[in-house]
């Protein structure tokens, strides 16, 4: 059986980025958002991106709503998760 792989991102492409569960940094978040638009991206933020709710960006409820908007969008060829899992207190 063939794989069929989705079509590539390209330079102009709409993009979202989600947080699904750990709070992003903002700074980090910022870079990455202007690495995304120096690579000709344009990047389109979950709306709860800048939260943060205790160990997480935001309650359960709002992350999940906020990925399935991301996820909903027919104008976004891709989403890039703006950070993996999330960390304990240092």
């Amino acid at each position: 059986m063939t794989p069929v792989l989705p079509p590539a991102v390209r330079p102009g492409d709409r993009v979202g980025i989600a947080a699904l569960s750990g709070p992003v940094d903002p700074v980090l978040l910022a870079q990455g958002i202007a690495e995304l638009s120096r690579l000709g991206f344009v990047p389109v933020p979950a709306r709860n991106l800048s939260l943060r709710e205790g160990l997480f960006a935001g309650g359960d409820a709002l992350r999940a709503a906020a990925f399935h908007e991301l996820a909903d969008d027919p104008s976004l060829s891709a989403i890039f998760f703006a950070r993996g899992g999330h960390k304990l207190a240092d």
